[in-house]
């Protein structure tokens, strides 16, 4: 049985986190964008990018205790979900929504009153789940390539 730890992101997290977000770009992204564009998404995530990202969003990880590696994360910036992935083999276990539940409990405890995120169809289903609603489509293109993020919201 996976015993799953949620905490607040420590540095001697990032390169288990960075690795995380990698697995989880490269394993789903292809299924919903141009397989050309996963190098450009990984970019996004590099250690350098990576560290500056996680001085200003609140973060926390999903640790495996058995493993000791970061297996998801999620990130809270003003009121908008930001850097939400679960590494590939630990999907639809159920990290994903305790992720989420403690961001929303620390989005309450700050005064949030309402999430807002712009994600890829990945994940349009587990935020309806959350309680999210779809509120615009975002066509975009990188490359010469078109894809497609959703806008969602949710009031607390």
């Amino acid at each position: 049985m996976i015993q799953i730890i949620i905490r607040q992101i420590q540095k001697k997290d990032y390169q288990s986190t960075i690795e995380t977000i990698h697995d989880s770009i490269k394993g789903s992204f292809p299924k919903i964008r141009p397989r050309e564009l996963t190098p450009y998404f990984c970019e996004k995530y590099s250690y350098h990018r990576f560290v500056k990202r996680a001085k200003s969003i609140m973060m926390f990880v999903a640790v495996d205790s058995q493993e000791d590696k970061v297996v998801g994360v999620i990130g809270l910036r003003d009121n908008q979900l930001r850097t939400f992935f679960v590494r590939t083999c630990y999907q639809n276990k159920g990290i994903g929504r305790q992720l989420y539940e403690r961001l929303e409990l620390e989005a309450r405890n700050q005064g949030v009153t309402r999430i807002t995120l712009e994600g890829s169809p990945f994940g349009v289903q587990a935020y309806k789940k959350f309680g999210f609603l779809l509120l615009a489509e975002k066509h975009k293109e990188k490359w010469g390539y078109l894809y497609c993020d959703f806008v969602m919201e949710k009031v607390l």
